[in-house]
C-alpha cells in the first residue's frame, strides 16, 4: 500500500540545505581534454581531481570531494542519466549538465553508496526538430612544465672539487679540468651528454575530435555521437 522511492526527486534551491555545485556544458566543452575527471579540474571547490599518470592516452584521474573521507579513500558515487556508472567512459562534449553533491544532507537519498558524494552527469538528448550535426575539434600541443638545467662535466668537475675541498679531502679534476677544455685529455671518458634534452622533445601533439547527430519528432527523439582522440608521448 506504500511505495518509498530514493535518490529521485524534485525540490526548489531554496529549500535545499546541503552544498551542490553545478557544471554547465559550455564549460567541460571549453577544455581541450578527452576525459570528464581531468575537465573538473579546478572547476568547482571542494572537488580535487588528480591525475595519477602520464601515459599518452590516459587523463582519467582520482576524484575527491572535500578530502579524503575514509581509509580506503572510495571514490564518490557516479549517477549517469539514473543509473549508477562510470563518467570516464563518456564523451566530456556529450555532457548537458554535471552537478555534484558534497555533503551528507544532499547526498543521503542515495544511501551509504554516498559517502564519498555524488557525482549526477546528465547527457545531452534529441530534441523534436530537423537532424543537427555538431562537430567539436581541437590541437593542442603538450611540453613538460620543467626539466632541470644540468651542469656540463666541466662545470661538474669544479664544484666537486669545490665539495671536496670544503670537506677537507683532496680535488679528484684538478690535474684534468684543464685539458678537458683545451682537448688534450679525451673527453669520451667523462660523461657530457643531457639526457633530458635527448630523451624528452619540445611538444608533443594531440588532436580529439568529436561528432555528434541529434533530432528527432514529437514521439521519437535520438542523440548519436562518437569521439576521437589521440595524443603523442614528450619522447
Amino acid at each position: 500500500d506504500e511505495v518509498v522511492v530514493v535518490g529521485y526527486g524534485v525540490q526548489k534551491k531554496a529549500n535545499l540545505t546541503g552544498s551542490v555545485a553545478t557544471v554547465k556544458a559550455e564549460t567541460l566543452e571549453s577544455r581541450p581534454v578527452s576525459s570528464v575527471s581531468a575537465a573538473l579540474a579546478g572547476q568547482m571547490p571542494g572537488v580535487t581531481a588528480i591525475q595519477s599518470s602520464g601515459r599518452p592516452g590516459s587523463q582519467t584521474g582520482t576524484i575527491t570531494i572535500r578530502g579524503k573521507n575514509s581509509v580506503n579513500a572510495v571514490s564518490p558515487l557516479v549517477i549517469v542519466d539514473g543509473v549508477p556508472g562510470s563518467m570516464n567512459t563518456i564523451d566530456p562534449s556529450d555532457i548537458e549538465s554535471l552537478t555534484v553533491l558534497k555533503d551528507a544532507s544532499s547526498a543521503a537519498i542515495y544511501g551509504v553508496q554516498a559517502a564519498n558524494g555524488v557525482i549526477l552527469v546528465t547527457t545531452k538528448r534529441g530534441t523534436s526538430d530537423k537532424p543537427t550535426i555538431t562537430y567539436n575539434g581541437s590541437f593542442t600541443l603538450s611540453q613538460n612544465t620543467r626539466t632541470p638545467d644540468l651542469m656540463n662535466a666541466y662545470q661538474n668537475m669544479t664544484w666537486t672539487d669545490e665539495i671536496r675541498k670544503g670537506n677537507g679531502q683532496a680535488p679528484l679534476y684538478e690535474n684534468i679540468k684543464g685539458g678537458y677544455l683545451d682537448g688534450t685529455i679525451n673527453r669520451d671518458q667523462y660523461g657530457d651528454t643531457d639526457w633530458m634534452d635527448v630523451v624528452f622533445r619540445g611538444a608533443a601533439p594531440q588532436t580529439r575530435h568529436s561528432l555528434s547527430i541529434s533530432g528527432g519528432s514529437e514521439k521519437t527523439k535520438f542523440y548519436v555521437s562518437g569521439d576521437y582522440s589521440y595524443q603523442e608521448p614528450n619522447y
